[in-house]
């Protein structure tokens, strides 16, 4: 009869990292999955090496060893799209149940790391990024849709009578004033909205371009240094702007250069065109 193998009852060196290391590139690892090759820990290592791995930042569920759920939702939404509440946890590892899921996100949108916003009647959670409504922008949107219905309503065919339509005047009388508002924002709520504001008072007629370290100046004193950076990069990802590099980076003063966000090389992006202006 074949003897039972003696259950190790130290953690072997480089365990830790080895299992933390697995947890990290897949999201999650079986409970099971974690053992040497030299053979099964006792409790008392395994509790050590779980203890472990718990103060180098991972959480411990009842079948696996897992990147915390906050920290792996954070990094879904640092890539700057709004995801299907309902297809979050497809994108997720380790999750033991929706309602836990629903928890996390909770938290996350209490904490201020995240919001929920409706998309074609979806709901998604989102990046707090600036690119988001206030409950007053919100509410005066709201009121913009009742009067565009009343007055749609109003050009409704009646049977027997002239087809009536409206005047292209009066539409525009109730979507300037709305859109006036959105991108005014609110400095401390809406940064994006306070920078689109901006931009639209500093673009070129001509080129249809802004220059970011003129856009940063006037705004001096409500939203500069990593503030406006994460404004126009969040903008960016709204498809509200496009950011542009400098032809030459020596163009640039280093107090220039300083003010703006850098692409993927790590030039300075010192231009931007505002994407619904139509120019190329």
């Amino acid at each position: 009869m074949p003897r039972a193998r003696q259950e190790i009852d130290q953690v072997p060196d480089g365990l830790a990292e080895e299992t933390e290391r697995a947890v990290r590139q897949s999201g999650a690892l079986p409970l099971r999955r974690i053992k040497p090759a030299q053979g099964a820990l006792s409790r008392r290592a395994q509790g050590l090496l779980l203890e472990t791995l718990a103060r180098r930042g991972l959480e411990r569920t009842a079948r696996a060893l897992r990147v915390p759920l906050r920290d792996q939702v954070a990094a879904l939404l640092a890539g700057g799209a709004p995801i299907a509440t309902a297809a979050l946890r497809k994108q997720l590892a380790g999750v033991e149940s929706a309602a836990e899921l629903k928890l996390v996100v909770r938290d996350l949108v209490r904490a201020g790391r995240a919001a929920l916003v409706m998309r074609a009647g979806k709901e998604h959670i989102a990046a707090r990024d600036g690119a988001l409504l206030s409950r007053e922008q919100v509410a005066h949107i709201a009121d913009v849709a009742r009067k565009l219905a009343r007055l749609a309503a109003s050009a409704r065919a009646r049977a027997g009578q002239p087809p009536r339509t409206l005047l292209r005047a009066d539409i525009l009388a109730l979507l300037d004033p709305a859109r006036r508002g959105l991108d005014a924002g609110d400095a401390d709520g809406d940064p994006v909205a306070l920078v689109i504001a901006a931009v639209r008072e500093r673009i070129d007629p001509t080129t249809g371009l802004a220059f970011v370290p003129e856009v940063a100046r006037a705004l001096d004193g409500r939203l500069a240094g990593d503030a406006l950076r994460a404004a126009l990069v969040g903008a960016a990802r709204s498809g509200l702007v496009e950011l542009r590099p400098e032809s030459g980076v020596e163009l640039l003063t280093p107090a220039d250069a300083a003010m703006c966000p850098r692409g993927p090389d790590g030039s300075p992006l010192s231009w931007l065109r505002l994407v619904d202006e139509g120019r190329p």
